[in-house]
């Protein structure tokens, strides 16, 4: 009998170790995802802050520098989109542009604000923002013509507001499960989204998903085209 009170209290006794052991595990777990947000946070308040600062050197760098009035003022992106009207066309009050300020887009700057246009055959300036705000696209070279219609041989990306474009890739998948689910939609889906915003009339296009390569966007799963990391 003594033994089976004794061996009760000490199966007792490890379940109390084992559920404060638990218990503390669990404490530090959520500690250190609270943790990582706060630091996730800050790190984002450090980004939106840079990039306030950034743009406000712009401004200074417009209106002082080259003598432009508050009205004057652009944030006109490299697609043509968040234009001011009352701004000089030469590009010298534009705090986006290398005859203004020469800043790099950032935030919520980055937001547009008009239609894109789209693109005709023939243009190697028109750029369209692809849905997600960051990612803009251009064709560089184009291919035959037939009537009104034509086919763009080289389309090109910037992910820096339109500083630099690259001919670089679209990931369409960045694991093996989400090729499974996506590979006989995301290229087709993909190519249909840009000849919408930037075909004229009733073209099509198609896209390469035959992967490799050097990779400068990701076509995600909600439609949108971001920076690729």
């Amino acid at each position: 009998m003594r033994d089976d009170k004794g061996n009760a209290l000490f199966l007792i006794l490890i379940a109390v170790a084992l559920f404060g052991a638990l218990s503390y595990a669990v404490t530090n777990s959520s500690r250190a995802a609270g943790d990582i947000q706060k630091e996730q946070a800050m790190i984002d308040g450090a980004v939106d802050t840079q990039c306030e600062a950034s743009v406000e050197r712009g401004r200074n760098i417009v209106k002082v520098v080259n003598g432009c009035e508050d009205s004057e003022v652009s944030y006109e992106l490299a697609d043509g989109s968040n234009a001011n009207d009352d701004a000089p066309s030469d590009g010298h009050c534009h705090v986006f542009h290398e005859m203004g300020a020469g800043v790099t887009p950032c935030g919520s700057y980055l937001e547009i604000t008009s239609s894109p246009v789209a693109i005709s055959f023939g243009d190697t300036d028109a750029t369209v923002t692809l849905p997600g705000g960051t990612v803009l696209l251009k064709c560089t070279s184009f291919g035959g013509q037939s009537g009104s219609a034509g086919s763009c041989s080289e389309f090109r990306y910037s992910v820096n507001g339109g500083s630099s474009y690259t001919s670089n890739g679209v990931c369409f998948a960045k694991d093996d499960d989400e090729e499974d689910d996506r590979e006989d939609d995301a290229p087709r889906d993909f190519a249909d989204m840009v000849c919408g915003l930037a075909c004229e009339g009733g073209r099509s296009m198609s896209a390469d998903d035959s992967g490799g390569g050097s990779i400068s966007a990701y076509f995600a799963e909600d439609d949108t085209v971001v920076s690729y990391s």
